[in-house]
């Protein structure tokens, strides 16, 4: 693996990361201390707004992998203290090797979090009880179930996933229920209805 700086801000820089067998994928540095990983080379949720699906899913990233993007942002002479696996893919869909990475950032000391559109629910449901985290994002982005449809394709639909998450909050302690938030990007045409916000609302 290989990681190449391809832009840099004043406080940002994003690296294309040059797996070993020729495919490549993203890690981003915000901050100068939080570090965005990538866990998969393309994504099955297919959203219509992000690159990372566009050509489909092509494998999920192995443990290693994950961990090589932390140690060769270190190897740059970066000091990352947080990972979010938030790059290209989705975690849950590569879920064992995302666990594993979640334990080994908390015996390095960093604090781990995800993104994830929800789904398969019994992962999430493992996600958002058990597994030890600093952070569960989940992508919603739509109020209706024709939205979500459209918005995020291959992902649980609203009413099944917000059972789930209702059935898992008796078993969350406040600590990790602050540690989950809902996402709503915004797409013109897509879910920026007052309709849809509304709807969104009431969930």
């Amino acid at each position: 693996m290989r990681l190449e700086p391809i832009e840099k801000t004043e406080f940002n820089t994003r690296f294309l990361v040059h797996l070993d067998d020729g495919a490549r994928v993203e890690a981003v540095l915000y901050r100068g201390d939080s570090l965005c990983v990538s866990t998969q080379v393309g994504c099955a949720v297919a959203c219509p707004f992000c690159a990372s699906g566009a050509n489909g899913l092509r494998r999920g990233l192995s443990l290693q992998e994950l961990i090589d993007q932390v140690s060769q942002v270190r190897e740059q002479g970066h000091v990352p203290r947080r990972v979010t696996l938030s790059g290209v893919g989705e975690p849950l869909h590569n879920h064992e090797a995302c666990r594993q990475f979640v334990d080994w950032c908390r015996a390095t000391r960093l604090a781990p979090s995800l993104t994830s559109s929800g789904g398969p629910l019994p992962r999430l449901e493992q996600w958002l009880t058990d597994i030890p985290h600093n952070g569960l994002t989940l992508s919603i982005h739509a109020g209706s179930e024709a939205a979500r449809t459209r918005a995020v394709p291959r992902a649980p639909a609203l009413q099944p996933l917000f059972e789930r998450i209702a059935s898992c909050l008796p078993r969350m302690s406040r600590s990790r229920r602050r540690k989950v938030a809902l996402a709503y990007l915004l797409v013109s045409g897509l879910n920026d209805s007052d309709d849809e916000l509304d709807a969104f609302a009431r969930r």
